[in-house]
């Protein structure tokens, strides 16, 4: 069982995974569904994570379409589109077609983005169709875990916003999949992918940081509908509302501050020492 998602705005994308994956129908272990491929492609970095029904075949599909993608010589969603569909198609002929029953239904989400500098995009792979998620297409799930992701990202984003929001929305989702459907685990890294060519992750540690800082929202809801039957009551004045969930919206706008300035300062660090790079370069 799986949640897999991708997530763009108007900064860049993120990605996550959940780490639990059931064999056998009935043992349940942790395994990292994320793979980040930097430096496998001067032209781009890509992401891969995978959800199915029987995992015997996931991994082997996956390791040959990285293998494709290093081998991509121009940067062109239709070139990469046609790389991956000729992979697809080739393994499935080959393991899954001749199999009379119990076919396995893969799903994968590959994250591209182009270097040095550009948007990266969402592919959107299930059996042979691959599909480039819509420039007005701001996020896609997969797994059993994406019914109550796609409602809960719906009622969270809108499109268009920045990285740290992202990370955020990731995060409580993330919790909320895991909390309530049995099958998905702890998600241990969001990674994050810039329009300039940066690269980024949440580890386990942040995450769970920021699982804490988000948790306002399930109160902000709770402190909503009180008000809102306190007001139709004549109990509660709108001034009144107001003051009630300011606190909490105030608590999580904070979240969000502190997640944008660590990525800011992640990029001030990035920026010296590709500049200390660069002057070693020129002296040497």
């Amino acid at each position: 069982m799986t949640l897999v998602a991708a997530l763009s705005g108007h900064e860049g994308a993120v990605m996550f995974a959940d780490t639990q994956e059931i064999v056998a129908g009935y043992s349940k272990r942790n395994v990292d569904k994320l793979c980040v491929y930097d430096g496998q492609n001067p032209l781009f970095r890509f992401a891969i994570a995978g959800a199915t029904n029987d995992a015997t075949y996931l991994e082997n599909l996956q390791s040959e379409m990285a293998s494709a993608l290093r081998s991509v010589c121009a940067y062109k969603l239709g070139t990469i589109s046609d790389t991956l569909t000729a992979v697809l198609t080739s393994f499935y002929a080959k393991h899954i077609w001749p199999r009379a029953t119990d076919k396995p239904h893969m799903q994968y989400l590959v994250v591209v983005q182009p270097l040095p500098e550009g948007r990266p995009e969402t592919f959107h792979i299930s059996e042979t169709a691959v599909n480039v998620l819509g420039i007005t297409t701001h996020e896609k799930s997969i797994g059993v875990g994406s019914y109550l992701a796609d409602y809960l990202i719906h009622l969270l984003l809108g499109g268009g916003e920045p990285l740290a929001q992202l990370c955020a929305a990731a995060v409580y989702v993330a919790t909320q999949v895991r909390e309530n459907i049995e099958g998905v685990g702890q998600v241990e890294r969001i990674a994050m992918f810039g329009n300039e060519g940066q690269y980024d992750e949440l580890t386990l540690s942040e995450i769970m940081a920021i699982e804490q800082t988000v948790s306002p929202i399930a109160e902000v809801i709770k402190t909503s509908f009180d008000a809102m039957t306190d007001i139709s009551s004549g109990r509660l004045s709108d001034d009144d509302y107001q003051d009630a969930i300011m606190g909490n919206v105030r608590d999580i706008r904070a979240s969000l501050g502190h997640l944008n300035e660590r990525w800011i300062e992640g990029e001030k660090r990035r920026k010296h020492l590709l500049e200390i790079y660069a002057r070693r370069l020129s002296t040497s």
